[in-house]
């Protein structure tokens, strides 16, 4: 058999690494919003949104028409920083990059299970406080890889510390 002239194999191997990489950060984020939005407090689900409404909320928790902007943004932000690490050279540090990746995104949808579905709220900010870490090491991993993709992250980060001091007052005020 003829073999191709070595520009097609390159060509056909970025198209596939780009692909790949698509999938894999499209299938991550999409599976993590589709978990977390399953068990935020909705209309879709009548028990989980009573429960919600019955707590003690401090002033200042977000009305859900601002999370409704602000989760599918930081989606969007995360999508690009992974993307961009699937699209780095390959090592070991962009492979740590993305299994912290995947892992912050994993305990993200989690925290939503724990503190919405399963209504643990002292536990969802116990698994909170790692997922910033989580977060926060992804960051610096990514950051060291390439440094757009590192930036892209901190958002993500300072919101889950945002949520962190509600899911806290949340505790406090409930006991």
């Amino acid at each position: 058999m003829r073999r191709l002239p070595r520009h097609i194999d390159d060509a056909r191997a970025r198209r596939h690494r780009t692909l790949s990489g698509l999938a894999f950060v499209a299938g991550t984020v999409v599976m993590t919003a589709a978990v977390a939005q399953y068990y935020a407090p909705s209309p879709l689900q009548p028990e989980i949104e009573d429960d919600w409404k019955r707590l003690d909320t401090p002033r200042g928790t977000p009305p859900r028409a601002v999370l409704g902007v602000v989760w599918p943004a930081l989606w969007g932000l995360m999508a690009a920083s992974g993307f961009r690490i699937w699209q780095a050279p390959e090592s070991g540090e962009r492979d740590r990059a993305l299994a912290l990746f995947r892992l912050a995104l994993g305990m993200t949808a989690g925290w939503a299970k724990l503190v919405f579905g399963n209504r643990r709220r002292t536990a969802g900010l116990v698994e909170l406080l790692g997922l910033i870490g989580a977060a926060g090491a992804y960051a610096r991993t990514a950051s060291r890889v390439d440094r757009g993709a590192g930036l892209l992250a901190i958002p993500y980060g300072a919101w889950l510390a945002v949520m962190a001091a509600l899911n806290a007052a949340v505790v406090r005020r409930n006991r």
